[in-house]
C-alpha cells in the first residue's frame, strides 16, 4: 500500500475532530459573550484599515506559497496556472 503524501487525501483523527469541535464552541461562547454590548460604539482607531490590508496581504502571500509548493511537490504546471486564473 503506498503511502499517503498529501494532507487532503488523508482523513482526520477523532483527536482533530474533537479539537476542531471545541474550538467551534469556544467561538460561539465568545460570540454570545459580546452579543449584549453590541449596541456600545467603539473608539475610533484610524490605523485599523491599514493593519487589517497588510493582514489580507501576508494571508494570501502565505496561500500562494502553499498552492506553489503544492504544485512543485505534484509536479503539476496546471495547478499555478488555475490558480492564478481564480485570483483574477
Amino acid at each position: 500500500m503506498e503511502k499517503e503524501f498529501l494532507l487532503y487525501d488523508l482523513r482526520p483523527t477523532a483527536g482533530q475532530v474533537r479539537t476542531t469541535l471545541s474550538v467551534a464552541l469556544l467561538v460561539l461562547i465568545a460570540f454570545l459573550a459580546t452579543l449584549p454590548f453590541r449596541h456600545h460604539q467603539l473608539a475610533r482607531v484610524d490605523a485599523f484599515i491599514p493593519v487589517f490590508d497588510t493582514a489580507l496581504l501576508l494571508g494570501d502571500w502565505i496561500i500562494a506559497t502553499l498552492f506553489f509548493a503544492q504544485a512543485s511537490v505534484l509536479r503539476s504546471n496546471s495547478l499555478p496556472a488555475a490558480n492564478i486564473q481564480a485570483a483574477s
